[in-house]
């Protein structure tokens, strides 16, 4: 309670993920928590938490293959200090996310690419080794899935 109480007093939105993001270390705990429950509880009871549990797995489930920040775009949409987007049922994340194609799945995709520059010196052929040197600028091209990515990583010898 003293946990939930803290992140009370802050937004409570926490940026953009899918889930309780302040509450994702407390959740392994609530989970082992929740172990005996099902062994005391009548049936009507019972049926309800499992019925809970497969809900929670569909949830997640939207959230791993169709998450793709619309719904946190439309939860801060605005002024990003108004709650008004959040408390907007037409913006549950798990149904707004479900009104869009699954995401792509971008860990699938071959990237491509070519580094045409290594700072002043153009890369003209492979036999060719320019000298890189702390915060040279680097120039080229690259696509993955058909597209440029949003964000690229270049490692040199393994660095």
């Amino acid at each position: 309670m003293a946990q939930v109480f803290v992140y009370s007093q802050a937004d409570w939105r926490a940026g953009v993920s899918w889930g309780p993001r302040w509450l994702t270390d407390l959740l392994p705990i609530l989970v082992w928590m929740l172990a005996p429950a099902p062994l005391v509880l009548r049936p009507l009871a019972r049926g309800l938490l499992i019925l809970a549990m497969v809900a929670s797995v569909g949830v997640q489930t939207i959230g791993a293959f169709w998450y793709t920040k619309t719904s946190d775009e439309l939860i801060f949409a605005g002024d990003p200090a108004s709650m008004r987007g959040a408390w907007d049922p037409r913006n549950v994340p798990f149904l707004t996310e479900l009104r869009h194609p699954p995401a792509g799945g971008e860990l699938l995709y071959d990237a491509h690419g070519s580094l045409d520059r290594v700072g002043p010196t153009l890369v003209h052929s492979i036999e060719e080794v320019p000298k890189l040197e702390p915060g040279a600028v680097l120039e080229g091209w690259a696509l993955t899935g058909g597209r440029t990515p949003a964000q690229l990583l270049v490692l040199i010898d393994g660095l």
